[in-house]
């Protein structure tokens, strides 16, 4: 009997000892087995023309942590070259961010990917952005996504708010607005100041650059024609006329015109919501005397946009658009500043508080921002716009020297556009401004160097 009890507990240890090396042995693990292979590391790079990218990054790299992404910082002024140059070597970066001032320069390259196609499949997310910005990222012939926007900004007014109350002008920020609304207060407010030495505009044109920011399409619409001779434009020369001109205009942009900030020469500055970074650089002593509100003559213009390009040389473009759509759809949630995220369901989503900016008297504005933004129309490039833009500046300049009526001037600048136009068209490659033109065209967002280009959206 005892024996029978051995033989009987022998056999049950061989039968546990059977069934365990079984199952370890269709489970796939042996003593031998080599741990798992970590995810092969990935590293990127990054061209942008501002900082603050380390809080996006270190969020990108919690998710994925086998990728590192070295950034560089481009300048503002240097970003058409650089860029340009770099996709024609063949050295691009895996990821570039643009000003939308820039577009111009790369809206017909095929050296940039099509977000369209797959894997990127970009066109799941239309139905997020506005349409008018989604056509500011096509490329020329409308055929191809080459943009990818982070942030879009519009157009506002800063102002001196000790200026206009010391000559008894409103100074919270919707009552001047609504004050400015009317044509005849916006002359007696420029009049008044100048007859004090101290400006609004910086210079006579700039009244009809606000104009040209509220407008749908660009100065060149899409049959390659001058867009811009109609009553809108007629109003906004007439207004112009009527605003005295007896104090130097200012660049904001050169020494001098920081000097005029600095010195309250100029008591109201029309820039995008990243404005308040560039005068608290020019003007750090004058913190506390600024305010922020919307665009006078009841204009909602649109000021520029960030925006990503995807080169098409790069060696990890897979992984290059998982960042860049990561941050546009996702990260943008939990803010960009006082800038506005440009794809619309990461505002309902925001967990961004909005915050009082001490430049501006702990004014808080990133409620106008969003409702400005949802007001403002994005520009379709052309590859024309900055050839264009030059003569534009010139026809005004003469026709206003010289005392002609609105009329006469509009329809000198549409021959003479029109007729450039048509040069531009016949020429062999001229669909493509270089980047030596694009670098000498003066524009608002375009000034913006890299002192002060942190902001058209800080993630």
């Amino acid at each position: 009997m005892k024996k029978m009890w051995v033989v009987l507990a022998l056999l049950v240890l061989v039968i546990g000892i059977y069934l365990a090396f079984g199952q370890t042995k269709q489970q796939g693990v042996s003593p031998e087995a080599s741990p798992v292979k970590p995810a092969e590391k990935i590293s990127l790079s990054f061209w942008t023309y501002y900082g603050g990218w380390e809080d996006t990054i270190k969020a990108f790299n919690d998710l994925h942590p086998e990728v590192s992404i070295k950034v560089t910082e481009v300048t503002y002024a240097d970003q058409v070259k650089k860029y340009t140059e770099a996709l024609a070597s063949g050295n691009a970066p895996d990821i570039m961010m643009l000003d939308s001032a820039a577009f111009p320069n790369f809206g017909d390259s095929d050296k940039l990917e099509n977000l369209l196609d797959a894997p990127y499949n970009a066109g799941e997310y239309k139905a997020g952005f506005s349409q008018t910005l989604w056509d500011s990222n096509l490329s020329f012939d409308g055929k191809r996504l080459i943009g990818w926007p982070l942030s879009s900004s519009p157009k506002v007014t800063y102002y001196r708010e000790d200026i206009l109350k010391k000559y008894g002008f409103p100074t919270d920020p919707e009552k001047l607005a609504t004050y400015m609304d009317d044509p005849d207060n916006w002359v007696k407010m420029n009049n008044t100041l100048q007859n004090k030495g101290i400006r609004i505009t910086q210079w006579y044109g700039e009244t009809i650059n606000l104009f040209a920011s509220a407008q749908r399409t660009g100065m060149v619409n899409d049959n390659n024609q001058f867009a811009f001779n109609n009553d809108t434009f007629e109003q906004a020369i007439a207004l112009t006329q009527r605003m005295k001109e007896h104090v130097p205009g200012i660049n904001i942009w050169e020494d001098s015109g920081e000097e005029a900030v600095r010195d309250g020469k100029l008591a109201m500055v029309y820039l995008g919501v990243w404005g308040d970074s560039v005068l608290e650089q020019w003007a750090p002593e004058t913190a506390g005397k600024w305010r922020q509100t919307r665009l006078p003559l009841k204009l909602n213009g649109w000021e520029n946009s960030s925006v990503f390009l995807l080169p098409s040389g790069g060696k990890h473009k897979e992984m290059a658009w998982t960042f860049m759509n990561y941050v546009v759809t996702d990260h943008a949630k939990y803010g960009l500043g006082n800038a506005v995220p440009a794809y619309a369901p990461v505002l309902s989503n925001s967990s961004q508080k909005p915050q009082p900016t001490t430049f501006l008297g702990g004014q808080i504005v990133y409620p106008l921002n969003v409702e400005l933004a949802s007001k403002m129309h994005e520009r379709k490039y052309t590859a024309q716009d900055n050839e264009v833009q030059k003569l534009w500046n010139e026809l005004l300049a003469k026709g206003i020297e010289k005392g002609w009526k609105p009329k006469t001037i509009l329809d000198q600048a549409e021959k003479e556009i029109n007729r450039k136009l048509a040069d531009l068209a016949g020429k062999a490659g001229a669909t493509a401004p270089t980047a030596a033109t694009a670098a000498n065209t003066s524009t608002d967002a375009a000034a913006a160097s890299e002192a002060t280009s942190s902001a058209a959206a800080r993630p």
